[in-house]
């Protein structure tokens, strides 16, 4: 298909869909709503020359040959940005693609089998090149801290912006079941890691499971398949362009060297830290005891190596040291106060969000705030 360029738009013009036909109508305004794109639906016979060139792309139904006709006498104006809609059910009398060049069209689009390509074109014609969401890391200094927690905490606690939260450690069980969406429909990293090529940022939000605004790429249940760090650098390549925050739930195996992992445990996959150095901020999760304060010396001395921005969140448990004396003691000027709430900890049992009103979510909200200062 020919891609149509949609740079010269402006933000929030609308898709123009010229139909009557009330199921293709549906189909259509549900695929502009995957990237909130505006749509604007006229029968043929009300099509002006001012609606025609003010759209960010046109679509014409293609199934009414006596319309598609009624629109080439008009001999309106040559756009790009113009698509023939033609369903794969369709028995419209006519070669789609005489019809098209009638109107000027640059393709025929056949749906359902070109939803995910029409989804690119709508975003890219309403929105243009889409720019760099901010990209997050969280890291727990040691394991049992709750940074996947934390994680799914920062994902979920901003409902009006797009975010995608990414799962890297293949025997954790799945991130999905954090949110209650192990059981939502969309594809996860087995799939991602068989495909061929490289998805656009709109096709695969199209295909990953949702929990409102947060799209979500976890692991399943069960034997898995090694991730390794060019996974992730691809699917953040991609990403990055198609959401306002990607938060990376990194698994600890990140934060090595690939030569230094490669001799301790063989075979392992090649590990890249460039998620770390990409990042705009590593939280690093610590608990207020002993023990975890001084694995987290260890860790920060890596991040630290490599140039990262880190942010302390310390998760308070009761009769352990004060976050003051967690952040004296690893010498770091600020951290954000992660409390432990029950219903926390009774949520994630039960695959279920935290409270949204509680003192976790009010703490991530406060989080996200220091890390945007």
């Amino acid at each position: 298909m020919v891609a149509v360029v949609g740079t010269d738009a402006s933000p929030g013009a609308q898709v123009l869909l010229i139909s009557a036909d009330a199921p293709l109508i549906e189909r259509v305004s549900r695929l502009a709503a995957v990237v909130g794109a505006g749509i604007e639906v006229i029968p043929a016979a009300v099509v002006s020359r001012g609606s025609w060139m003010s759209a960010g792309l046109v679509l014409i139904d293609g199934r009414d040959v006596s319309d598609v006709h009624g629109l080439a006498s008009m001999v309106l104006p040559k756009r790009p940005g113009a698509l023939l809609l033609v369903p794969a059910e369709s028995e419209a009398a006519g070669n789609p693609w005489q019809l098209a060049v009638q109107l000027g069209c640059s393709d025929v689009v056949t749906l359902p089998a070109s939803d995910a390509w029409l989804i690119e074109q709508m975003h890219a014609a309403c929105f243009g090149i889409r720019r760099a969401g901010r990209l997050l890391a969280v890291l727990g200094a040691c394991g049992g801290v709750g940074a996947s927690t934390v994680a799914a905490g920062l994902a979920t606690c901003l409902p009006t912006k797009r975010v995608l939260l990414v799962d890297t450690d293949p025997y954790g069980g799945g991130i999905d079941l954090l949110l209650g969406a192990e059981t939502a429909p969309g594809i996860r990293w087995p799939d991602l890691l068989s495909a061929r090529g490289r998805l656009s940022a709109a096709t695969m939000d199209y295909a990953l499971p949702h929990v409102g605004s947060v799209a979500v790429v976890s692991f399943g249940r069960g034997a898995q398949q090694p991730l390794h760090g060019s996974d992730v650098t691809g699917l953040l390549d991609t990403a990055i362009h198609g959401y306002d925050t990607v938060i990376v739930d990194a698994a600890r195996w990140f934060i090595g060297s690939p030569d230094a992992i490669s001799d301790a445990i063989p075979d392992s996959p090649a590990v890249s830290p460039d998620l770390f150095a990409r990042a705009e901020v590593t939280v690093m999760v610590v608990a207020n005891s002993v023990r975890a304060v001084a694995a987290a010396a260890s860790t920060l001395s890596v991040l630290h190596a490599q140039d990262c921005r880190v942010q302390l969140a310390i998760r308070m448990q009761p009769r352990g040291l004060s976050s003051r004396e967690v952040m004296t003691a690893l010498g770091m000027a600020s951290g954000v106060e992660i409390p432990s709430e029950r219903a926390v900890a009774m949520a994630g049992g039960a695959g279920e969000l935290p409270p949204a009103q509680g003192k976790f979510m009010r703490a991530c909200r406060r989080l996200h705030e220091h890390l945007a200062s």
